[in-house]
């Protein structure tokens, strides 16, 4: 399915959505409102108008003087309750949150003569009663008073159970473990995209919540935690912003700069004149010819100004009112920071002062090739329609084109190779990408009655990636192939970048279509059942010469398609679930259950055939039997609760089972090589390619994780707030590398392969405290502390044997030759099989008893492969050993022992203090500071005389600071100066890359003293050494009209 343009596509959606009469989706996007309205002597009072203030929402109180309200967009309402007899009483300040109840209580009085309405402020309870899982819920205003979290991702990282460096890894989990979802609309991370695209920037965000712990059944396909992000309406006066930042020159990384460094120790020469003038053909010039008088010649060792590098950020929206029954809300960000010229990425996602991490996976460079960052433009818009009082359609659009250039062996300038690549020229060797993410979705929500209603969605979803030219050499057939770089006189620096032939096509499409119905069925039940159903249209071709006489083709497409790998796959994910959010005095239960399925729609290779000789070529491979498209399916009940202790404390419980699948390139993946061109046909990406090195594998089913949850909330004093949480999770099926094995008796080959052979367990706790805002600050700490570990069940390998009886069957056992003109059949002598047969009967028999005597204990037997992989008839005579056995080891990427961050927020009055002529110097100011701790990775270490044991590397930690004036301020039109300090105190903390053991004995975290290179030349491993990066400034304008 090709990408819809964007013109006809919102048409389209809307049309579709409001025809809809009985559908819904998935999470939820609205909140509810609930309450009694009783007298002055506490009795209640039915029909009172209960109405939203400013909307033509509202409901109407029943015998008992209940009122309910359900689909209520979040943010901040206020609320009229009005009766013919009654004074009318107003509550303003109420808040909303999706998926949860605000409960507003009304008392009025009776009055003969028309008296004046009573306005009273609600203030929602610090200890949320139906809270039964973990979960944070930042509101526009809280992401408002965390200037110094510029992004998404540095959002969501200050939330507890939520890792400060990754925001995708929530307790201990893998990156891509949890789902992302904007208005409802999930964000799939897991069909080989290789990163998560986090939508929206942050001034469109209405409405964050971060669910850590156990989830609804209405979240599925994911093993850890979930994101919802809810994106801003346009409001009902015109409304604009913009802001721009600025990054002067500074220091980018610790230790000397890198043309003067220890690290290259004795191969910089600048003292000496003839290396200094030693030059370099640039580039070939317009003619495109070397040697021609028109190339462009400079130095061979240029010393860049890297430092002096300046960066700057604009952002800008514009929202408002379309009639009286349609908003628009649009905003674009572009950016174009220095580039980070120690690590391989353009910024470090802890001191990027304008993308904070949101947009690391977008923006590779891979150490500098240029010393600015790369193109990088995102925006969004969305349109609301309200019809009628119970009817909003929204139409939404999001958008982001990210440039960058692929890292390749001394194709590009880096600190790489010893250093050798640091006077290479802007660009890369390897050739440069473009990736784009589009995402186009419409949602209704209806309310039927007032007690029902329903919500639908529908998204299209894409990601292309595409190789920007890059100029490569042609073979003799005209294929892109790779050749070698050039270096200095001396042989040392590289100073013409290698060509290496390198370039991604593909193609991620979803369309997804989700459906929920929500109805209070009774005051006490509140019933929820959808279904989802996503529909990915997927092609991936990666062809990688990464020297001149090699050749990698990786691709993912239909089976029997090659060459034409633009072909794609369409897998199909289905979810349905239903569940009751049951509320009683003094408890509060959600039950549900819900069933998710995958199905692969994609005829696979059997893989019980992959490297017999007659289908070892790839030009053979597209006629080997495959096997049906497959199923994989998981049933996941869930159940929570919550118990109000008192007005000011809560205890939650939730247990629950969960199923993901995983990530697409573990189904459907295949790669092969050749260490050499094939003489007779034309070196194409498929021709000649005999050397299989990773299979797709169909035998892949969903992750199964079950997850416990015990936690409190305990507002102690006014208005700060406690919370401690306990969880355990396991997870079964995780990927792991697997390899298969041809035991044939000309030769042993093997493929790699991927197997849902790992076990992940993880535990922790995690404690909050957060006081709301009131007497001009608030603050927000957590801490998380948690545990790690995996196991692999079973080996990572599975063999196959043929038998004598396969081998003596020319049907089954040939290989191929070529005749002058084309490949054909190459026959075996009677010979020539009887000693194969022989030798197989050997190597079977040997297998047997090798296993047997390998292992203390082991489950061990010979299976039919046609009984256990269905094989066809000719794969009579083949035989797979199966046994059972395993390892434990550790979750070294996630295992972060200790994580805590604090975030303080003071913000004064504009007449605050002392003034002069009316200007008051800390009136009007605003400072945000966010400190973090992280523990290190861990490590294996071996003490002196000991076994063997996990230590963690040194904690780091880290301070932002922002402060902001209000220049000018009328109504909602003012004007903000700010200031950024990133890693405020400059701390430097070590990643310990010269010697662990040193570092646990003695504390020394440099080479010893007794290293005669360091002696000579001092520290030379100063730039990697530490984390980070130095202190760096930025300052911005914001103005808002």
């Amino acid at each position: 399915m090709k990408r819809f343009g964007v013109f006809w596509t919102l048409p389209v959606m809307l049309f579709v959505l409001v025809g809809l009469t009985v559908q819904g989706a998935d999470a939820g996007l609205t909140g509810k409102l609930t309450g009694q309205v009783v007298d002055a002597s506490g009795e209640p009072l039915p029909g009172v108008n209960v109405v939203i203030d400013g909307t033509r929402r509202g409901a109407m109180t029943d015998a008992d003087g209940y009122y309910l309200i359900l689909s209520v967009d979040p943010g901040t309402v206020n609320l009229v309750a009005s009766m013919v007899g009654y004074n009318s009483v107003s509550q303003t300040s109420v808040r909303i949150r999706a998926d949860f109840t605000s409960t507003v209580d009304f008392q009025l009085k009776e009055t003969a003569l028309e008296a004046e309405e009573l306005v009273v402020t609600a203030e929602r309870p610090p200890v949320e009663p139906d809270k039964t899982t973990s979960h944070y819920v930042m509101s526009a205003e809280q992401i408002e008073s965390l200037p110094m979290a510029r992004s998404l991702n540095d959002l969501v990282a200050l939330n507890p159970g939520v890792n400060l460096s990754n925001a995708n890894v929530i307790r201990g989990s893998n990156s891509g473990d949890g789902i992302l979802m904007i208005d409802g609309v999930v964000l799939p991370n897991g069909d080989g995209y290789g990163r998560q695209f986090t939508g929206p920037s942050k001034t469109a965000i209405q409405e964050i919540t971060v669910i850590s712990g156990g989830a609804n059944a209405e979240y599925g396909n994911l093993e850890s935690g979930a994101i919802s992000i809810i994106t801003k309406d346009g409001g009902r006066s015109y409304r604009g912003w913009g802001d721009f930042r600025y990054t002067p020159p500074g220091k980018k990384h610790w230790g000397a700069n890198i043309y003067h460094s220890a690290y290259h120790k004795d191969k910089l020469q600048w003292d000496n004149g003839e290396w200094r003038a030693e030059t370099v053909t640039l580039n070939d010039g317009e003619d495109q010819i070397p040697g021609t008088p028109d190339d462009e010649i400079g130095l061979a060792h240029r010393e860049l100004d890297y430092d002096n590098i300046k960066g700057s950020y604009i952002e800008g929206g514009l929202s408002g009112p379309i009639g009286d029954q349609a908003s628009f809300f649009v905003s674009a960000r572009w950016t174009r920071q220095p580039t980070d010229v120690i690590n391989t990425r353009t910024r470090t996602a802890a001191f990027d002062p304008s993308l904070g991490s949101a947009s690391l996976g977008s923006v590779v460079s891979g150490g500098f090739p240029t010393l600015q960052s790369p193109l990088d433009i995102r925006g969004n818009a969305k349109l609301t329609f309200r019809p009628s009082a119970n009817v909003k359609v929204s139409l939404g659009q999001i958008y982001s084109v990210a440039e960058g250039y692929r890292r390749g062996t001394n194709t590009n300038r880096d600190i790489a190779s010893n250093g050798q690549n640091v006077f290479l020229p802007d660009g890369s060797g390897n050739g440069g990408f473009k990736l784009t993410d589009s995402v186009t979705y419409g949602l209704l929500t209806h309310t039927l009655t007032p007690k029902t209603f329903y919500e639908a969605k529908i998204s299209y979803y894409s990601t292309d990636e595409d190789t920007q030219k890059a100029g490569w050499p042609s073979d003799a057939f005209g294929f892109p192939t790779t050749v070698f770089g050039k270096k200095d006189l001396d042989g040392w620096f590289n100073i013409q970048p290698a060509a290496v032939a390198n370039f991604i096509i593909a193609e991620r499409d979803r369309l997804n279509f989700k459906l929920d119905v929500s109805s209070q069925v009774t005051k006490g039940h509140f019933l929820k059942a959808g279904v989802d159903v996503t529909r990915f249209s997927i092609y991936y071709y990666n062809y990688n010469a990464p020297n001149p006489s090699q050749r990698i083709v990786d691709f993912i497409t239909h089976s029997g398609n090659l060459p034409n790998v633009k072909a794609p796959i369409s897998p199909i994910q289905i979810g349905t679930y239903i569940q009751d959010k049951m509320e009683f005095e003094g408890m509060v239960f959600n039950a549900g259950i819900r069933f998710d399925a995958l199905y692969t729609n994609h005829r696979f290779y059997n893989v019980s055939q992959l490297q017999t000789p007659q289908y070892r070529w790839l030009i053979h491979h597209v006629d080997m039997p495959t096997v049906d498209p497959t199923w994989a399916t998981k049933l996941s009940p869930r159940f929570g609760v919550s118990h109000p202790i008192t007005e000011r404390s809560a205890f939650h419980f939730t247990a629950g089972l969960y199923a993901q699948a995983p990530d697409f390139f573990e189904y459907f993946r295949e790669q092969w090589r050749a260490n050499g061109p094939d003489t007779h046909v034309a070196w194409d990406a498929f021709q000649g390619l005999h050397g299989q090195n990773r299979m797709a594998n169909p035998y892949i089913g969903l992750t199964k994780t079950r997850a416990y949850e015990a936690g409190a909330d305990w507002n102690f004093v006014a208005n700060y707030t406690a919370g401690l949480s306990a969880y355990y999770k396991s997870a079964i099926g995780k990927i792991s590398s697997g390899s298969r094995y041809w035991y044939e008796p000309q030769r042993t080959t093997w493929v790699w392969g991927r197997k849902p052979s790992v076990v992940q367990d993880m535990k922790g706790f995690e404690m909050s405290v957060r006081k709301a805002f009131s007497h001009y600050f608030s603050f927000n700490a957590s801490i998380n502390f948690g545990w790690a570990s995996n196991a692999r069940i079973g080996s990572n390998a599975t063999m196959f044997y043929p038998d004598s009886s396969y081998v003596m069957n020319p049907n089954q056992y040939h290989d191929w030759k070529w005749n002058g003109s084309a490949y054909v059949k190459d026959e075996f002598t009677q010979a020539e099989r009887e000693t194969w047969a022989a030798r197989a009967a050997r190597n079977w028999r040997g297998r047997s008893n090798a296993m047997l005597n390998r292992y203390e204990f082991i489950v061990f037997e010979f299976m039919d492969v046609q009984k256990a992989y269905e094989a066809p008839a000719n794969m009579n005579g083949v035989w797979q050993p199966s046994y059972g056995g395993g390892n434990l080891y550790n979750a070294s990427g996630t295992d972060q022992r200790i994580q805590s961050s604090l975030s303080l927020y003071f913000d004064s009055p504009m007449d605050f203090g002392p003034g002069l002529s009316g200007f008051h110097l800390v009136g009007g100011l605003r400072t945000n500071m966010v400190w973090r701790i992280q523990s290190g990775n861990p490590t294996k270490y071996t003490p002196p005389g000991k076994q063997p044991e996990v230590r963690h590397k040194p904690i780091r930690t880290w301070t932002d600071l922002q402060v902001e004036k209000t220049l000018v301020e009328s109504g909602h039109r003012n004007a903000v100066a700010y200031l950024e300090v990133f890693n405020l105190f400059n701390q430097r903390d070590s990643r310990v890359p010269f010697s662990y053991p040193d570092y646990v004995r003695w504390g020394i975290n440099t080479p010893r003293v007794t290293d005669a290179t360091y002696q000579e030349y001092g520290d030379y491993n100063e730039l990697t050494r530490y984390v980070g990066k130095p202190r760096e400034i930025g300052v911005g304008l914001k103005v808002n009209f």
